[in-house]
């Protein structure tokens, strides 16, 4: 909770003076009843009892208490009584965040400014704000106001060298962090100082955004003996050499980093042949084999690196040394190998090879010759192998004969069912995938894994109350399972579980879903207002710089995507259903009724439609008084902030569905996501709009995601027409853009450009991301 500007003027006499400082005493300790108490005392004074500054502290205080409309009367009235009092302004910025509206906030805290400038709270309040809203210009210029006020105070500066580091001035931000090392040098040069290191490190990424490699070498050197993270250290001083083309220092230096962690791909990646004894990777990897022959990526690597027969020797050890082993992942290991046809039917042949030995040998075993070296394991995972890779191929029939016989073999092993229900599910059988999933979940209920996938393959047959009883023994005691999973951010149960109630036409209680969803990701970007501060003060900067470059980027995530598009699809359906009033669809086909006794059934029914819905607003407006009523009687706690509530019978009637479609769609506009089934669906929905911009720039993407698909003909075709019959109905102001696009989705100017747009389609796609709002 950020404090209150200090030193204000106040126009008190001498006893209410001391209680408004203990009024603000209270209010930092967060005894709110306390300081409500206090402020009435003030007030009751007929000489103060117009005091704003009073007025505003009382009701900050009531805000905390859940009071909200009382708060923003007595904050409106005490600005009102003393606009040139910045603690009121303040007050009043502080009201505003606290219910989220940053830009309000920014307002208000910058006429406090205006009226006492150097206020350090204040400009740390609005410096808060300002990077909150990606405000970087604001952000640095306050930041810098700040540092120049308390040029002692080294977490100001780095402050300062962040916010030009998001701005992209990097080597100005390199002079300031200097500066500000200067200031946090330890006493002792021997000293391992966390904070000092971690200073020198954000300063080696700064030199390694500019290119400033040498200085890199150089400072990293000269500080070693301060940086505890020595990791991040050489991996710094790695890429320097790298960049440098040092090869040597810097494959020195990644080869200790691979004997400390062999199985770190990117370390691998970096290095530069030849070196030493090694003339290529693979010779490297071979080498890494015999020294350190528990390391797994050691031996996937030139999996990668060889072709045919080569390919064959590596291929055939790995997997006889994998299933001698028992290793159940030994598929997902090689899966990459699958992407390539003559890989994949080497490693056919190889895999069949060892099948017919391991054969021949139970063979000889059974008729009581041979030996027992071969473990009993090693065919149960054999079997498993192969029924991955059929179920790969398609080939479900020999992939269902393997599993089959897996479990035969051992009929306690989870893992045979868990791969027997997703071979089904391939098949398109559900309700039998789902069966499988729940025998192998009796086999070990204790694991969370299997729990978890056997509600996922319940809610995928639509067995919604089944898969809530299996997921319900995770969840919290004395609570509804569904209830308790989305209050933990559970995301895939809620797009399973909106899926599921879209296929069963439930479409209100399926939006309700994923409007929680929505706003869970509404948490995760307002969360980020406590960090700003506090990775300062921590100095965990470079950590600070990635939560700062995620948080922009968060809707990309799968999960958030995949439920836009659901959303969207929903509303569509609705659109698509009941494109006009829904009340008067019975009317409208009723051929017994003519046109004036339809006219006049309509306003009937849209004037109860009103009354019902003045009545109902009435009601709420009541309860809302009660509620505001008990909440005046006692004011001990603070009150949760109250979200709207989702009422799915309300969701699944929306009064603009286009919109609401939108709503989830909009921030996913602007983003460069290589899906194309986002695209399909915000130009399903725009063009619905009538956003030719918008809907074009999804289409040519579109076209350079899957140019062979064939929705595309019928895109292409209807966007023609408009080109030909309603380019003067496109707003002026986008006209050109369209047109642009027009020309080139007519001439098939769009080469295939690995899922990017095309020069011509990047420049497009910027300039209608400017016209978009």
């Amino acid at each position: 909770m950020a404090g209150i500007a200090e030193n204000h003027h106040s126009t008190l006499p001498s006893k209410e003076g001391a209680l408004f400082k203990r009024l603000l005493k209270m209010y930092e300790q967060k005894q709110y009843k306390s300081a409500l108490k206090i402020a009435k005392q003030i007030l009751s004074n007929p000489k103060c009892a117009d005091h704003g500054e009073t007025l505003a502290m009382k009701g900050l205080t009531l805000s905390y208490l859940g009071r909200k409309e009382e708060a923003y009367e007595d904050v409106k009235r005490g600005l009102k009584c003393d606009l040139k009092s910045y603690v009121c302004w303040h007050v009043y910025g502080l009201l505003q965040r606290g219910d989220k509206k940053y830009e309000e906030a920014m307002k208000c805290f910058v006429n406090a400014l205006k009226i006492d400038k150097d206020n350090v709270q204040i400009l740390r309040d609005l410096a808060t704000l300002q990077i909150q809203l990606r405000d970087l210009d604001g952000f640095s210029d306050t930041r810098y106001r700040i540092a120049v006020l308390r040029p002692s105070q080294k977490s100001h500066w780095l402050a300062y060298a962040v916010a030009l580091h998001l701005q992209g001035d990097v080597n100005l931000a390199i002079r300031v962090m200097e500066e500000c090392r200067k200031l946090a040098h330890p006493e002792r040069q021997d000293d391992c100082d966390v904070e000092y290191g971690e200073y020198i490190l954000y300063q080696l990424e700064l030199m390694l955004e500019a290119g400033r490699y040498h200085d890199v070498v150089e400072h990293s050197l000269r500080y070693e003996s301060y940086i505890f993270d020595q990791v991040a250290l050489m991996e710094k001083r790695a890429r320097a050499f790298a960049a440098l083309e040092r090869t040597k220092e810097a494959n020195s230096i990644l080869t200790m980093l691979i004997r400390r962690n062999s199985e770190n791909w990117s370390y691998y990646r970096q290095l530069t042949f030849p070196f030493e004894k090694y003339n290529s990777l693979l010779d490297f990897c071979v080498d890494m084999q015999k020294t350190d022959p528990y390391s797994r990526t050691a031996y996937k690597i030139p999996l990668t690196l060889t072709e045919g027969e080569e390919f064959r020797q590596f291929i055939g050890s790995y997997l006889r040394r994998s299933l001698e082993k028992g290793l159940p992942a030994l598929f997902n290991d090689i899966k990459i190998v699958y992407e390539n046809p003559v890989k994949a039917q080497i490693a056919e042949e190889e895999i069949l090879r060892i099948f017919a030995e391991i054969q021949s040998k139970e063979a000889a075993i059974n008729s009581g010759g041979g030996d027992d070296s071969v473990l009993p394991s090693t065919l149960l995972w054999l079997y498993y192998y192969l029924a991955q890779h059929y179920d790969q191929k398609k080939d479900y029939d020999k992939a269902m004969e393997f599993i089959d016989l897996a479990i035969a073999h051992t009929p306690t092993l989870v893992e045979s069912y868990s791969f027997k229900a997703k071979i089904l599910k391939h098949m398109g059988d559900h309700q039998a995938a789902a069966t499988s999933m729940e025998e192998a979940q009796s086999l070990d209920t204790s694991d969370r894994f299997i729990n978890y996938k056997a509600g996922k393959y319940l809610l995928r047959a639509n067995l919604l109350e089944r898969a809530e009883t299996i997921l319900g023994k995770f969840t919290r005691e004395g609570m509804k399972p569904s209830e308790n999973l989305c209050d933990m951010q559970c995301f895939w149960f809620m797009i399973e579980s909106a899926r599921a109630m879209k296929r069963l036409g439930k479409f209100g209680e399926a939006l309700k879903l994923l409007h929680v969803l929505d706003r869970h990701f509404l948490d995760i970007v307002d969360d980020q207002l406590d960090f700003h501060a506090y990775c300062l003060r921590k100095s965990t900067i470079e950590s600070y710089v990635k939560l700062i470059r995620m948080e922009d980027s968060v809707r990309q995530h799968k999960f958030y995507v995949d439920g836009a598009i659901l959303a969207a699809e929903i509303y569509l359906a609705i659109y698509d259903k009941h494109p006009s009033d829904s009340d008067d669809d019975d009317i409208g086909t009723d051929p017994s009724i003519s046109a004036a006794e339809k006219r006049k059934l309509k306003n009937k029914q849209r004037k109860a439609k009103k009354k019902a819905e003045s009545e109902k607003l009435q009601q709420e407006a009541m309860e809302k008084s009660k509620a505001q009523a008990k909440l005046k009687k006692d004011d001990d706690e603070p009150a949760a902030t109250h979200k709207e509530d989702l009422i799915p019978e309300k969701l699944a009637k929306p009064d603009d569905p286009l919109e609401m479609a939108c709503y989830f769609l909009r921030p996913l506009v602007v983003l460069d996501i290589p899906r194309f089934d986002l695209h399909q669906m915000i130009f399903e929905v725009y063009h619905r709009k009538g956003k030719h911009a918008v809907a074009l720039r999804s289409l040519v993407r579109m076209i350079n995601l899957e140019p062979l698909n064939p929705k595309l003909a019928e895109y292409r075709s209807l966007y023609l027409d408009i080109a030909d019959n309603q380019t003067g109905n496109i707003p002026e102001a986008i006209q050109e853009i369209v047109m642009e696009a027009f020309a080139q989705i007519k001439n098939c100017q769009l080469p295939v450009d690995n899922g990017g747009l095309t020069k011509s389609g990047d420049a497009l796609h910027n300039r209608v991301v400017e016209n978009h709002h």
